[in-house]
């Protein structure tokens, strides 16, 4: 994502144009995450769980660990684009 900028490409801008698209379709409500669940606090028993969903193979969403409070799970039928 930033070979651009790192480089100083001559096409440094077109990261921008991408950028600035992303976020015009996030707020259109046209691109979503694929963030399932945040789980909280990290410890032992949180990490087991992420990595036990990631190992599944049943899941196609992310997981968060975060040191936050809990946050509510994302709802996973909604449609990305």
């Amino acid at each position: 994502m930033f070979t651009r900028a790192m480089y100083e490409t001559d096409d440094m801008i077109e990261q921008h144009k991408l950028l600035n698209e992303i976020a015009n379709r996030i707020d259109a409500g046209k691109l979503r995450t694929t963030l399932a669940k945040r789980m909280s606090p990290i410890h032992a028993a949180s990490l087991r769980e992420a990595h036990r969903l990631i190992e599944s193979g049943c899941t196609i969403q992310r997981c968060q660990r975060t040191s936050k409070g809990a946050a509510p799970v994302v709802n996973r039928d909604s449609p990305l684009i």
